[in-house]
């Protein structure tokens, strides 16, 4: 996608939603995403003891990943549903928009304005907190900016942990999930404990496609958005069991189970029968119970993967400041200009120079094979013509 075409594309996609940005936002970016990369660092801290963070340095990675939401129209670029490698409504999803400092970069009009400016570099634009950026200025540049921007990239990660973020539900009223999660804080959740007790690790991976497109899957497959129960876009997931229990209202409930054994949601059976249709009418779903057991399943299992995966996006990330210092990669790249606009910019100017340059060489040939007496043979040919021209005017007169 051109970069042309994705600013016209997030500038029209808001205002066609005609709703607020801030309503696409997925977990709380006060709460429940600083909680989440707390969580994240203890676990990648325990499982690679050798990469130990100062208290600064983990205060700029939650930093990060509490402002990917800002400003609000970064949020757009937060869905990928892996099952149509998409975003949301078909803009960039939040795989590419980690990996493009092209795209992030649209946001800093300061930057874009001198595009026209030749030695402007890839790595410069303000609002760019792309995966390679956060390489970069771990490895050249500032390393708290690189963390900083690798907050951004976990956040981005932990987005693949909320449905409506992987089934392209643009959420634009609100999520009872979400709106769950938010009560998780750093002084409230205990993600990595249970991980630790259960002796789990995190995930690896050696490119950062895999952890968006794993992470996102599994969330796409097992768990609704509410506006995503049973649609036919997605075969996954299913009603693998049903079981009843007796809620705080001292009422029988059914709920809906999962394969991965999750509450998935609440049904309530409809036994009325239709005469005209000789079949019982259609169940009712009901995403929520008035004791929270589903999206305490939910938030069991997908806060469970956040952590798994961001654990190992930031093994990666340390992976890569290696693989940097040896190859120089991106300091090349970053020298090559904003996604090489520059360079073809520079590129075009030669080309025209270059027809100039041989259309002249044409010109100066063609003079140069010209006769000298040829010419000036021509020229006094053309002086005796008119005299006699003139001769025979003076003689017309006299008559």
């Amino acid at each position: 996608m051109e970069n042309g075409e994705l600013i016209k594309k997030l500038v029209l996609l808001t205002g066609m939603l005609g709703i607020p940005v801030f309503s696409l936002w997925a977990y709380d970016a006060e709460t429940t995403h600083p909680a989440l990369t707390q969580e994240i660092i203890q676990l990648f801290e325990h499982q690679f003891p050798h990469y130990q963070l100062t208290e600064t340095e983990k205060a700029v990675l939650e930093q990060g990943s509490q402002e990917e939401d800002s400003p609000n129209l970064r949020c757009l670029a937060h869905f990928y549903d892996p099952i149509y490698e998409e975003g949301l409504f078909n803009n960039i999803s939040a795989k590419h928009w980690a990996q493009s400092p092209q795209a992030q970069g649209l946001l800093d009009i300061k930057y874009n304005f001198l595009l026209g400016n030749f030695s402007q570099e890839l790595f410069k634009a303000k609002t760019d907190f792309s995966f390679g950026r956060a390489v970069y200025e771990y490895v050249y540049g500032d390393k708290l900016r690189g963390l900083e921007s690798l907050g951004h990239i976990l956040h981005l990660i932990e987005d693949m942990a909320v449905p409506p973020h992987t089934r392209n539900d643009s959420h634009a009223l609100g999520s009872p999930y979400e709106e769950y999660a938010k009560r998780w804080t750093k002084d409230t959740i205990s993600v990595t404990e249970k991980l630790l007790a259960e002796e789990k690790m995190a995930y690896l991976y050696d490119n950062l496609d895999d952890y968006f497109y794993h992470l996102a899957l599994f969330t796409n497959q097992n768990f609704f958005s509410e506006d995503t129960i049973l649609v036919e876009k997605y075969l996954e997931p299913i009603i693998s069991y049903e079981k009843k229990e007796t809620l705080s209202d001292g009422v029988e409930h059914t709920f809906g189970f999962n394969k991965i054994n999750s509450r998935l949601i609440e049904i309530e059976k409809n036994g009325e029968f239709d005469f005209l249709k000789r079949l019982e009418k259609q169940d009712i779903f009901i995403f929520g119970d008035i004791d929270n057991l589903i999206f305490t399943d939910y938030w069991s299992a997908l806060s469970k993967e956040a952590v798994l995966y961001g654990a190992g996006v930031m093994k990666l990330f340390f992976d890569k400041v290696e693989e940097e210092q040896q190859t120089l990669v991106l300091y090349n790249k970053n020298k090559s200009g904003v996604g090489g606009v520059a360079a073809k910019v520079m590129e075009g100017i030669k080309k025209t120079l270059a027809v100039v340059s041989s259309l002249t060489e044409k010109v100066q040939k063609s003079v140069s094979k010209i006769n000298s007496q040829d010419l000036m043979a021509n020229l006094n040919q053309s002086e005796k013509m008119k005299r006699k021209g003139r001769r025979k005017e003076k003689q017309r007169k006299r008559k």
